[in-house]
């Protein structure tokens, strides 16, 4: 049985995930919330390997706004994995979800990753 916390946000934003072993891959988070994402992805990740997620996106009052979060992988899909951030909401997150409603207004519903 699955148990999530918090009300889950659809977005379609490209992202870079950094594993502490210095992997790195793009892929697209599908959705977010307060306790964690779910990203597609063609690398595959075992439970529990410790992401950094990195999204760069242009935003209203700045010309670019960089996020970071760090989470667990906490489970696996077909298309990727699901991530639970290491910090309950975190304040980033608030930023994530400020950046792809930006997004989502304006049309463009993806963004580069730098």
């Amino acid at each position: 049985m699955e148990h999530r916390c918090g009300n889950r946000k659809i977005v379609d934003a490209r992202v870079t995930i950094r594993t502490r072993n210095g992997l790195v891959t793009r892929g697209v988070l599908q959705n977010v919330s307060a306790s964690g994402a779910l990203v597609s992805s063609p690398l595959p990740l075992p439970l529990h390997t410790t992401v950094f997620v990195q999204i760069e996106a242009v935003e209203a009052h700045q010309p670019f706004c960089r996020v970071a979060l760090a989470g667990e992988v906490a489970r696996l899909t077909e298309e990727g994995f699901a991530i639970e951030w290491a910090e309950f909401a975190p304040h980033t997150l608030r930023a994530i979800l400020r950046t792809t409603e930006h997004w989502h207004l304006s049309g463009n519903q993806k963004a580069d990753v730098g």
